[in-house]
């Protein structure tokens, strides 16, 4: 089903200093964390974009690096809460964040 509806995320990756973070795994989770996850990498810059998302609350986290399906583990993510940014995303609304990164020292 399609719909005119969908909005966006948009944004980048930082370092503690603001420095831009390239080659970043950026994640998209609900807000319940049961459904709707994706990733993408960061460009150049430090930039990344989810677009076609149903109006709703999301979490994005930021990850220096992870392996895949760890990141799809709420419980897993509930860890690195503070780094995790809500996104309340509207009908045709694009909403701009800053992700701080979990370092790969944080997982240990």
């Amino acid at each position: 089903v399609f719909s005119t509806k969908a909005g966006a995320i948009s944004g980048s990756v930082v370092s503690e200093d603001g420095k831009p973070i390239p080659d970043a795994r950026a994640t998209l989770l609900t807000a319940d964390g049961n459904s709707g996850f994706a990733a993408q990498s960061t460009d150049d810059t430090g930039k990344f974009k989810f677009t076609s998302l149903r109006p709703g609350k999301y979490k994005l986290l930021a990850w220096e690096e992870v392996e895949d399906g760890l990141w799809q583990d709420p419980e897993f993510c509930k860890k690195f809460g503070t780094h995790a940014k809500d996104v309340t995303i509207g009908p045709n609304e694009t909403q701009d964040v800053q992700l701080s990164i979990v370092a790969l020292e944080e997982m240990k």
